[in-house]
């Protein structure tokens, strides 16, 4: 603060909402080479300080009004410290400055005190805040009468100050980083950390309770250099208890309502046969084996009359009348004609639908009505992407969209591989009886033969063929993130995803291994045989499902390709404990195999020397935990 004797401008100003405009005059001026201007920083009000007021203005030249829109409200109060300063001014014969606030003041009192009214016919000057501030500046510094007592240069590094009013003792953190202890009741000045222009995440803990931390976003003003905030942890936590106050309030008001509603709709579902569930203000309900709805209202708006029907989904629903299918709105109009041979299977919420007349079908939308072409022999739906199909058409499966217009890729295909456990999970079409044809949902990754070649190629999410057609496994494992395809008579792991390979081409088997649950570890072989397999009349032998490997030499990888148990081993296979899973590595020694019928099957049997011969327990993680010889095993 300078010697109240040495003022040359007094800057005078309402705290409640005045006091960032008076700083930011301040330190403008100051910049622009006036050291002698007194600012009330804090507002002290008492003993000494009030003498140290008065005596600044009845020596200062200009005395600077700060317009805020409450400045004048209190001026007709006895001891207003607001009026008090402008009496002094008056009184010392200081040239007074109203300085309005970015537009014309006009919140004169109906009290104002008469003595002050003169005011109103002075010629104010508008401060701006914005991009024009600097401006604003400059024009007040030409109606001083005080003149700049020293230059101060314009390259000079210039930072925001933030005072900040807290009422409990805490601390303070700017973008996560501790700054400095604020203590309750005060006010702080946090200088030299702030640029102008600048967005900080303010976070205040406070050490006074446990409260949970006060959290602000505050962006500095490229303008002015001065800015204030108060924190009330008080008012904080109540308005968070008016908060879920309110949102408890708001979940019971519609739990009640919610209650109700279905008490209503329970009542009116007990005059029928029998019910489902409501789904998009529709409920489905059943009288004397024939099919209609309730509204939300709970009123019938659909008689019983179909035979059978999908849930309601975006204002429609498939329907059944006879053996045909069509579709209806939510006030039983029929939208689509029962012209359907299958339940006019919805893609998209009804944006498109399948539908199939002998054997043959087409896509349609609600707006082009029911097709008058059917051109495909089948049709899959591909998953994530309602307006794109998997179409066969002249014996040869291609991709399209929902107009009927080849993807970018243009392939075709003989076959679409899709992992049954896939396509069983996806069968389910919402039909209340699940009765009748099932649409095929493809997920992606998918595989898709050769016409020619029969080999495989897979497309990942993006539609990108990122495995070409050189898998000869027929697609096997698709609904695994990685899958193993086989290319020149050997087997390798890849993401179709990311058309990567993880596991190279060089083994003559591949397994993902598989008990109790699915492990991310691969078992590897080369040169091992089936313990049990079928022979065909052509001598060809035929894998017979969950046939396991020995002989050769086996391992085990991961998900990464990474070595887990190395490629020595005869025969492995998984051993659970009531602790842990162990994978069991048998090294055989002096090994032999034959082949024995079993029941008219052609079985693989094989012995070794069993003192020689150890099993090896490792983790799943592939630490060697033991060793035992196999006679001890």
């Amino acid at each position: 603060m300078i010697n109240a004797e040495e003022t040359d401008i007094f800057i005078s100003y309402r705290r409640v909402d005045g006091r960032d405009y008076a700083r930011n005059i301040q330190l403008a001026l100051a910049k622009e080479g006036f050291p002698n201007v007194f600012f009330d920083y804090n507002s002290m009000r008492a003993g000494m300080f009030n003498e140290q007021i008065l005596t600044a203005i009845s020596h200062c030249k200009d005395f600077i009004l700060v317009l805020s829109p409450q400045s004048m409200l209190r001026c007709a109060n006895e001891g207003d410290w607001v009026a008090k300063e402008i009496q002094t001014a008056i009184e010392s014969g200081c040239k007074i400055i109203p300085v309005q606030i970015n537009e014309p003041f006009t919140n004169w009192p109906e009290d104002l005190p008469r003595r002050f009214n003169f005011i109103k016919q002075i010629e104010f000057l508008t401060l701006r805040t914005d991009e024009y501030f600097d401006a604003s500046i400059t024009r007040l510094v030409s109606w001083l009468d005080t003149k700049p007592a020293r230059a101060i240069s314009s390259t000079s590094t210039e930072h925001f100050a933030l005072e900040v009013n807290v009422d409990e003792t805490c601390e303070l953190q700017i973008d996560g980083q501790k700054i400095r202890k604020l203590k309750g009741g005060k006010s702080s000045i946090i200088e030299n950390l702030f640029k102008p222009g600048k967005r900080y995440n303010l976070t205040f803990v406070s050490l006074a309770s446990k409260t949970e931390p006060y959290n602000i976003e505050y962006t500095c003003s490229e303008t002015i250099l001065f800015g204030s905030i108060d924190i009330s942890f008080a008012e904080m936590r109540e308005q968070k208890k008016l908060a879920e106050k309110l949102e408890k309030e708001r979940k019971e008001a519609e739990l009640q309502i919610q209650r109700e509603h279905e008490m209503l709709l329970k009542a009116a579902c007990d005059q029928y046969d029998e019910s489902g569930w409501e789904r998009d203000g529709m409920t489905p309900i059943m009288k004397n084996h024939k099919i209609g709805f309730l509204n939300s209202n709970c009123f019938e708006a659909i008689p019983c009359i179909y035979d059978n029907t999908s849930e309601f989904c975006n204002g429609y629903a498939t329907v059944c009348l006879g053996n045909k299918w069509g579709i209806i709105d939510e006030s039983g109009q029929i939208v689509i004609p029962f012209k359907s041979d299958i339940p006019c299977y919805e893609r998209g919420y009804y944006k498109y639908f399948i539908c199939a007349v002998e054997k043959h079908f087409a896509i349609s939308t609600i707006e082009r009505g029911f097709p008058d072409t059917f051109p495909y022999e089948d049709i899959i739906a591909i998953d994530k992407y309602p307006d794109l199909f998997f179409v066969k058409q002249g014996g040869l499966w291609k991709m399209i969209n929902a107009s009927g217009g080849a993807v970018p890729f243009k392939a075709t295909a003989q076959e679409i591989n899709i992992s049954s456990y896939i396509s069983d999970w996806y069968k389910y079409n919402h039909l209340w009886f699940r009765e009748g044809w099932q649409l095929q949902i493809c997920p992606l990754p998918v595989g898709i033969s050769h016409p020619q070649t029969g080999k495989y190629a897979y497309l990942n999410s993006n539609l990108e063929m990122t495995i070409p057609f050189i898998d000869e496994l027929s697609g096997y494992n698709t609904y695994e993130e990685n899958i193993i395809i086989k290319t020149n008579s050997k087997m390798s792991l890849v993401n179709p995803e990311l058309g990567k390979t993880i596991i190279p081409p060089i083994y003559d088997d591949i397994k993902k291994i598989f008990y109790e649950q699915s492990w991310d570890l691969y078992l590897v072989s080369n040169d091992a045989q089936w313990d049990n397999f079928d022979v065909t009349p052509d001598g060809k032998r035929k894998l017979t499902i969950g046939a396991k490997l020995i002989g050769g030499r086996q391992g085990v990888l991961d998900g990464q390709g990474n070595i887990i148990i190395p490629q020595i081993y005869q025969k492995i296979e998984m051993m659970r404990t009531c602790e842990n899973t162990y994978i069991l590595a048998h090294q055989l020694k002096d090994m032999k195999t034959y082949v024995t019928e079993v029941r008219n099957t052609s079985v693989l049997r094989y012995e070794f020397n069993r003192e020689s011969s150890i099993v090896d327990f490792y983790t799943t993680d592939g630490e060697r935990v033991k060793s035992l010889p196999y006679k001890d095993y």
